[in-house]
């Protein structure tokens, strides 16, 4: 049984300010989701916007 099998989690990591490379392919930002059921994946994104049915922790920050 692994540590993480008690835990359901979602987090949102939003990047903005990307560098112009990255910026033609994501937009001005980028959106890493995580969703955790019971310590396995259930999903795992990198997308342009947040999933409509997603309600995470939500952590923005800009791109260093």
């Amino acid at each position: 049984m692994s540590l993480a099998s008690g835990f359901s989690l979602s987090v949102a990591y939003v990047i903005r300010d990307l560098p112009d490379i990255m910026k033609e392919k994501f937009g001005k930002t980028l959106t890493i989701y995580i969703e955790l059921d019971k310590g396995l994946t259930k999903r795992f994104l990198v997308t342009r916007e947040m999933p409509e049915d997603a309600s995470p922790r939500l952590h923005s920050r800009k791109y260093v």
